[in-house]
């Protein structure tokens, strides 16, 4: 089997929120997860995110999501705080892996996403290799 049929296969019904308030980097993102048959659920801003995931917890859903996609630089809530608000949910889903996306590559920005409770960082532009790759070993973590 290739490695494209194991990514597919890897994340076959995985859950992916993706927060970003650029429709661009929406579609592009669901370009990159179109073939892995993974359910994607879009959000525009920090506070939708946080939303998305209350409102599956209502549902009698533990973890609503497998993993975020979130972008850093968002309107309403920015990524860092929607993350900082999410890691102090009650239960399970306030360790839901988060993979920051930005465009933000500086020294000491990986660091400061990390330290704020996301669990891996990208930098924009991201290709879809390592973003397939970083959601896998996110998702393997939590395992």
């Amino acid at each position: 089997m290739s490695d494209n049929r194991s990514q597919k296969a890897s994340l076959e019904g995985i859950r992916v929120l993706v927060a970003e308030d650029n429709y661009v980097n929406v579609l592009v993102i669901e370009g990159m997860l179109e073939d892995t048959n993974a359910q994607i659920t879009t959000t525009e801003n920090g506070k939708e995110v946080v939303e998305a995931i209350r409102a599956g917890m209502a549902d009698d859903s533990d973890v609503p999501f497998d993993v975020v996609l979130m972008d850093i630089q968002m309107p309403v809530i920015d990524g860092e705080n929607a993350t900082r608000i999410i890691r102090a949910m009650d239960g399970p889903v306030s360790s839901v892996p988060i993979i920051a996306l930005t465009a933000h590559a500086m020294v000491g920005d990986r660091e400061r996403y990390l330290q704020c409770g996301m669990d891996a960082y990208l930098s924009k532009p991201v290709n879809k290799a390592a973003l397939l790759e970083m959601i896998q070993s996110v998702l393997d973590k939590r395992k």
